[in-house]
């Protein structure tokens, strides 16, 4: 599954296809399949995929159309009678998305030869249903890969939120606390250098640096990621956790709210912060759990490196490691209490 969208009504839904240029379609009402839709494909190959895709209007399901990871083109589907209606003149590689009302808003960084992102300025791109696409270069936002001596990389990949309202979309640097806050009507850029208390940890900006971000409402930004310095690409060390950060985007400072996670889920009103790498010495952190000012509230199955489904409500889905195999617990997101155990099943929890 590349990705999927709940139509407006949330009657049905459609699924993309990762490695093949298709949706389906099925009617959640009456439990049955409607079909597929096929993609025309941008490469010559015919090598397709469905990527990010946003059900803007009954009838329009807007869709990037190829495989991931390499170039993609947007085109629009009328879900109804299975054709496309729209191809959209743009080409590219988003290194991440985000949904607006009226369409896409793709992060891509500079492209160089063949499938390969060269360092260097970001640029935003907004993919509209109508049509229209609109982008601006973040000049002092890097985003891509590039090589180095001796065999070591680069790679900056920075995170992407977008408002609930979609008119305001925040890019956050992977190598400093730097935000640009990008009008998506008028495209003006602002950048803002974000306030950090002084006694957090300084990072070079070297190596390779990934960072997650999305827009929580009442003016905050969760943010995390993880950070492998140069000097540690050829001894293959674990990448070092960026942490857990809020973002204020009233006053502009930046909060550490958990120093050891790598990532998180949104649940209820719930910050679910994880990791999957264990730092030499410590064990895994399990989930901690956190309100969305960053109050702690619960902290559970610490030792196991837990997955986490967040399918919305009052609960969670934790996958864990107990007693030699993995179980799933069924977590009430007010206390951290397990509710129930279930036997461990690869789940794909979708989301209207």
């Amino acid at each position: 599954m590349g990705d999927y969208e709940f139509s407006p009504n949330g009657r049905f839904v459609a699924i993309g296809e990762e490695a093949r240029g298709r949706v389906l379609l099925f009617d959640l009402r009456r439990w049955r399949s409607l079909g597929g839709v096929r993609l025309p494909s941008p490469h010559p190959s015919g090598y397709g995929g469905a990527g990010p895709m946003q059900w803007a209007a009954p009838r329009r399901l807007l869709v990037m159309s190829g495989p991931p990871f390499m170039t993609q083109a947007p085109v629009v589907v009328d879900p109804r009678t299975g054709r496309v209606v729209r191809r959209i003149g743009w080409r590219g590689w988003a290194l991440t998305s985000e949904e607006t009302q009226h369409g896409l808003v793709l992060l891509t960084a500079p492209s160089a030869r063949g499938a390969r992102r060269s360092l260097g300025p970001a640029r935003l791109v907004h993919v509209r249903i109508d049509g229209g696409v609109r982008s601006v270069q973040l000049d002092r936002i890097e985003a891509g890969e590039g090589q180095r001596r001796h065999g070591r990389v680069r790679a900056l990949y920075p995170g992407l939120a977008v408002d609930r309202r979609g008119d305001r979309a925040f890019v956050v640097a992977a190598d400093r606390d730097l935000v640009a806050e990008i009008d998506l009507r008028s495209r003006r850029v602002v950048y803002h250098d974000l306030v950090e208390p002084p006694l957090a940890a300084q990072r070079t900006g070297s190596g390779i640096s990934t960072r997650t971000a999305r827009w929580l409402g009442a003016g905050k930004i969760a943010v995390s990621g993880e950070d492998l310095p140069a000097s540690e690409q050829r001894r293959r060390g674990s990448p070092a956790p960026y942490g857990l950060k809020l973002v204020d985007t009233r006053i502009w400072t930046i909060r550490t709210v958990d120093r050891k996670a790598q990532t998180f889920d949104v649940a209820g009103r719930r910050l679910l912060a994880r990791r999957w790498y264990t730092e030499q010495g410590l064990s895994p952190m399990g989930v901690a759990a956190y309100d969305l000012e960053g109050e702690p509230r619960w902290r559970r199955f610490a030792g196991s490196n837990a997955l986490v489904w967040a399918p919305g409500g009052l609960r969670v889905y934790v996958d864990v490691g107990d007693r030699g195999e993995r179980r799933t617990h069924v977590v009430d997101l007010s206390d951290g209490r397990t509710v129930r155990v279930l036997p461990h099943r690869r789940l794909t929890l979708l989301r209207p």
